[in-house]
């Protein structure tokens, strides 16, 4: 990434007065920098994400209700789909087809739960299927419900072909659907109701971006390509975590819905690549695990081998340990509360 420039503070972060819990920080996007990182072979640059569509035939429209959904959005999701059946899952009652006629049941039925397990193994066809979620912050885990008949019947639905599609409505995901997401178990899109109504009226919608040599690290709209060194001429040289990132991702792909745990090998082969390319990213995944020690030493009398052709351990001294959202908005508040003190004692000094 390029430097940050034109930062704006918001005006109600202030080094005295009472807490003010809704507040923004904003500035230019830089834009990417057109550096690459080589290694083995292989070089890892970064583009901006483009989306493309192609078009759908969307026959049933599942709604995934809960607490973060408003009767207005409700009424606006339905009036934009009144071609297709459209469902809401209720916990004491089921899979429910909503009409004119008990829309105002199935809202209010709904709109107390405070989280939302939306069961996908209830949907009757993935490819022309559409799950519309609004998620809270908070859910159980998809780790909580292991062993549990629900987790089974979800495992039987993941392992069948197809994927459905999942518009969200906002940025939030539950973290059962973060978890799912992140396994592929569905063609993801987010945005905002205007966009669902145009994607519905226009039957268009993003096509999946998981291809070979090809990494999408969503939440930044960033796109990771791997490609041989000898094709171009390396522009500058890029951190480390390039590598690790498309690493992790393609492993990710890889497992094309299975959970997390799951997953088994068909071809040994495919299990020595996967393996091998989290060992060349010395990443934690799915497939692989990953043992960190404080020097060389400790590595010898462990007896552990590390990878000749991989990356050594991350650390702080790494061109790519860049502060994250949060450890910048902690920094902000730590200098924030240093300048009150200061401020405070040299007022007091003056009294």
């Amino acid at each position: 990434m390029q430097p940050t420039t034109h930062l704006e503070l918001p005006p109600s972060l202030k080094v005295q007065g009472a807490y003010q819990p809704d507040w923004s920080l904003h500035f230019d996007d830089p834009g990417i920098a057109g550096t690459a990182f080589s290694f083995n072979g292989k070089q890892y640059t970064t583009e901006a994400y483009v989306p493309e569509f192609e078009p759908a035939t969307i026959t049933q429209v599942y709604l995934d209700l809960n607490k973060s959904w408003t009767r207005s959005a409700f009424d606006t999701v339905l009036a934009s789909i009144p071609g297709q059946q459209v469902y809401a899952w209720i916990p004491e009652t089921g899979l429910v087809a909503i009409t004119n006629a008990n829309k105002t049941q199935v809202f209010d039925a709904c709109a107390g739960q405070q989280f939302s397990l939306f069961p996908f193994q209830l949907v009757k066809d993935k490819e022309t299927s559409l799950l519309v979620s609004k998620s809270p912050a908070t859910s159980p885990a998809l780790s909580d419900l292991n062993d549990s008949p629900f987790s089974e019947q979800l495992r039987t639905y993941l392992s069948s072909p197809g994927k459905l599609r999942l518009f969200s409505v906002g940025d939030e995901l539950s973290p059962y659907l973060k978890t799912l997401k992140e396994c592929g178990a569905f063609r993801f899109e987010k945005g905002d109701l205007t966009t669902l109504t145009k994607r519905l009226r226009e039957n268009l919608f993003i096509r999946d971006a998981i291809q070979p040599g090809l990494a999408l690290i969503d939440p930044a709209g960033l796109l990771i390509r791997s490609s041989d060194t000898e094709k171009k001429a390396p522009a500058g040289q890029a951190p480390d975590h390039l590598l690790r990132l498309f690493a992790y991702r393609q492993i990710m792909q890889q497992m094309n819905g299975t959970l997390p745990g799951d997953y088994r090998y068909e071809d040994p082969a495919e299990a020595d690549t996967l393996v091998q390319t989290a060992r060349e990213a010395n990443i934690v995944s799915p497939v692989s695990s990953l043992v960190v020690l404080e020097n060389q030493e400790d590595y010898k009398r462990f007896d552990i081998t590390q990878s000749i052709n991989g990356l050594k351990d991350a650390s702080l001294h790494s061109k790519g340990a860049v502060p994250e959202p949060g450890e910048w908005v902690l920094l902000i508040v730590v200098l924030a509360v240093f300048v009150f003190i200061v401020r405070r004692k040299d007022k007091s000094i003056r009294l």
